[in-house]
């Protein structure tokens, strides 16, 4: 049985066979942007981005107009993936007013404002949005935001997980590793302090199960 990361590989490699390169470079980018990943995967990972990134823009693997890609995160997967990309690969300082007007929108899915936030945080963004997440509305200054991937509570769980299973289940530990960092996308950019290493444990085992 393929571990979590093997199957990933796969299935981006099927999407580049496909010429489907912008929702392989999507789950590329995902992956590189979780905090741990094996150093055998993180280097294939890293050998498919290069490769995906040498494609010419000409290929429009990117938008480039601010309002395409604002119709886009609104549009299915595909083209939802597309715009966050492209948003990663610009620079948004002039265009904090358009994020402003994206996270305060009831349009708008979860996810897609997790990652606005995320990357405006990655790009050291100074502004104050009003948005709703999870039913619940906050207004958060995004400078302000410590990065949860940080935080001391998830950094113990990173830790036990290691302890745990690193030297005898490498393939397990890998799993719980995924399945710790899609929770703390969940509540990015908060810290769910409930999140525990048995309930990862649970979770993981649950996934396993589903086999």
């Amino acid at each position: 049985m393929d571990n979590y990361y093997e199957t990933c590989l796969k299935e981006i490699k099927n999407l580049i066979s496909e010429s489907k390169e912008t929702e392989a470079l999507e789950m590329v980018e995902v992956e590189l942007s979780m905090p741990y990943i094996p150093e055998a995967y993180r280097s294939e990972f890293e050998s498919l981005r290069d490769q995906l990134m040498i494609k010419p823009m000409s290929q429009a693997a990117f938008f480039t107009n601010i309002d395409d890609i604002k119709e886009a995160l609104f549009s299915n997967q595909s083209q939802k993936a597309k715009a966050l990309l492209s948003l990663e690969n610009m620079n948004l300082r002039p265009y904090v007013e358009d994020l402003i007007e994206l996270l305060r929108s009831n349009h708008l899915d979860d996810v897609v404002k997790r990652t606005l936030v995320m990357i405006s945080m990655e790009q050291e963004l100074r502004y104050e949005a009003f948005m709703v997440l999870d039913g619940k509305p906050y207004t958060l200054k995004i400078h302000e935001i410590d990065d949860p991937f940080e935080s001391v509570h998830y950094q113990r769980i990173y830790e036990c997980i290691v302890d745990t299973y690193e030297s005898h289940n490498p393939s397990l530990m890998s799993l719980c590793m995924e399945v710790l960092n899609q929770a703390i996308m969940a509540a990015y950019p908060f810290v769910d302090e409930t999140l525990t290493v048995d309930k990862i444990i649970d979770k993981t085992n649950a996934y396993l199960n589903q086999g």
